[in-house]
């Protein structure tokens, strides 16, 4: 009896084996592409087509959250900023500078008879311990392509902004400011170009158009106004008002801190104010300040030259009599120069 069970044994398990190997195929043929294996070998007892689906239906909101990159672009500076074009002497073949022009906005239109005023910010992105410009320049056309340069600027202006938006504390030292007069500019459209140095790179330059409009000279009849080079005025019942520093032509330094403008009134008592201004009378240029003379006749103003154009330059001078209304301009040329 045992021996005959032993006999069978081996034969239930080759036919055993038999079924399984043949069975493998069919399976194989029909299941669907793409099903996993735990169901190849299982034939569906239920309906269940839905239940894949669920987990499809949890990652659909994921693409309604916010992008976390957008609240890194700080609105007053604009850190993708790259359009400067290599200029004279550019090494870089990969631009790594982010900046742009504020001011003024392109195509804008501004009087001859007033200052073209210039703001923006530059940065070498792989400057350390600074924001990697050291000098920059307005051109009337190209900078070594018949060009004519109409102002050198001043570098390394206070832009906190810019710090804020690069996460670099030392880039907030990446302002730049320009100014020239524009009548020294042809009325109509103006392109002009922005050239900014950097130490092994070379200039670059960003364009920008201006259209400069031709205005009627300023007139007025409520007050007497004497302009004159020598810096005393002479009109009968006028402010009679002095500058004595800077003298005409004189070179004042940006490397010696604030400047003191100087000079004198004949009747300080009637004298309630006077008003200064620079590159461009009160009606275009950039008001310095006010003061008042003291009892001598003596008046003073300080100013930084470093904020301004290393160029010639003009103050206005305007002394107001509280008597009579009437006010003097006195105009004294002088030079602010780097040296």
């Amino acid at each position: 009896m045992h021996a005959n069970i032993s006999r069978l044994l081996p034969a239930v398990g080759g036919l055993a084996a038999i079924l399984v190997v043949g069975a493998a195929p069919a399976a194989a043929q029909t299941a669907p592409t793409g099903q996993p294996t735990d169901q190849m070998t299982t034939p569906p007892t239920t309906t269940q087509p839905t239940t894949p689906a669920a987990p499809a239906m949890t990652t659909q909101p994921a693409p309604a959250q916010p992008a976390p990159a957008a609240p890194a672009q700080p609105a007053p500076a604009q850190p993708s900023g790259s359009g400067w074009t290599p200029g004279p002497n550019a090494t870089s073949a990969n631009n790594t500078f982010s900046g742009q022009i504020d001011s003024p906005s392109k195509g804008a239109t501004v009087s001859n008879g007033g200052t073209l005023a210039i703001n923006g910010w530059f940065v070498d992105t792989t400057a350390q311990g600074w924001a990697g410009a050291d000098q920059v320049q307005l051109f009337n056309g190209q900078m070594g392509n018949g060009g004519t340069m109409l102002a050198k600027g001043v570098v390394a202006e206070n832009r906190p902004d810019v710090a804020t938006a690069l996460n670099n504390p030392y880039w907030a030292a990446s302002g730049f400011s320009l100014s020239v007069p524009a009548s020294s500019l042809a009325t109509g459209q103006d392109t002009l170009g922005v050239y900014v140095h950097t130490p092994g790179k070379g200039w670059w330059y960003e364009p920008l158009n201006v259209n400069i409009s031709a205005t009627a000279p300023a007139t007025t009849t409520t007050t007497t106004t004497t302009t004159t080079t020598t810096g005393a005025s002479t009109t009968t019942g006028a402010p009679q008002v002095t500058v004595s520093d800077p003298t005409e032509n004189q070179d004042v330094s940006t490397r010696n801190g604030d400047f003191t403008i100087q000079g004198n009134v004949s009747n300080p008592s009637d004298i309630d104010r006077i008003d200064v201004w620079i590159n461009g009378e009160r009606d275009s240029g950039v008001q310095l300040g006010t003061t008042t003379p003291a009892s001598d006749g003596s008046w003073s103003l300080a100013f930084t030259p470093t904020k301004y154009p290393s160029t010639h330059t003009n103050i206005y001078v305007y002394a107001h009599s509280k008597s009579t209304g009437q006010e003097t301009e006195i105009v004294r040329g002088f030079n602010i120069t780097d040296k």
